[in-house]
C-alpha cells in the first residue's frame, strides 16, 4: 500500500476509534448518562479511572432492565455468563437498582446514594479491576429498574 494511503487508513481508523465512545454515550438517555456522570465522579474522587461506556455491556444492562421491568422480578439472573459473554473477560460485576415515585431527575443521585451506602455495592463501584460499564434503565409496573454492568 502506498504511504499516502497507509496514512489515510491510519487517520480513518484513529477517528472511528476516538468516535466510538462518543457514539456508544450517545445511546445512553439523560438519566443513564446522570448515572455514569455520578459514579465516574465518586471513583474521581477516590482517584480511580473514569468507567468507559460499552455499547455491547449497554445492550446487555438495558436488556435485563427491561426483562425486570417486564416481568416484576428484581434479580441479577445469571448475570456472571450473560455480563462475561459480551464484555469477553471473566472480570464483571453488577449493580442493580429500583426506584418508585421518584423524578428522573433524581434518580441518578438517588441510586448511586444507594449504592455506596452497601458495602457490597461499593466495592463494585470502586473495583480499580474495572474499566468500562454499562448502562440500562427501564420503566414497569409502577417502577423504574437500573442496571449497571461493569467489566475490565
Amino acid at each position: 500500500m502506498p504511504v499516502p494511503a497507509r496514512r489515510l487508513l491510519i487517520l480513518i481508523c484513529v477517528f472511528f476509534a476516538l468516535a466510538a465512545p462518543a457514539a456508544a454515550a450517545e445511546r445512553l438517555d439523560r438519566v443513564e448518562r446522570q448515572v455514569v456522570r455520578s459514579l465516574n465522579g465518586v471513583r474521581g474522587a477516590y482517584r480511580l479511572s473514569p468507567l468507559r461506556i460499552g455499547h455491547g455491556i449497554s445492550n446487555v444492562a438495558t436488556a435485563h432492565s427491561r426483562t425486570m421491568a417486564r416481568t416484576g422480578v428484581f434479580s441479577h439472573g445469571d448475570w456472571l455468563r450473560r455480563v462475561a459473554r459480551t464484555a469477553r473477560t471473566g472480570r464483571v460485576g453488577e449493580v442493580l437498582a429500583y426506584v418508585v415515585r421518584t423524578s428522573p431527575g433524581r434518580q441518578a443521585g438517588t441510586i448511586v446514594r444507594d449504592w455506596l451506602n452497601s458495602p457490597t455495592h461499593r466495592a463494585v463501584i470502586l473495583s480499580p479491576s474495572f474499566h468500562r460499564l454499562g448502562v440500562g434503565r427501564a420503566h414497569g409496573r409502577g417502577v423504574t429498574f437500573f442496571t449497571v454492568d461493569v467489566a475490565r
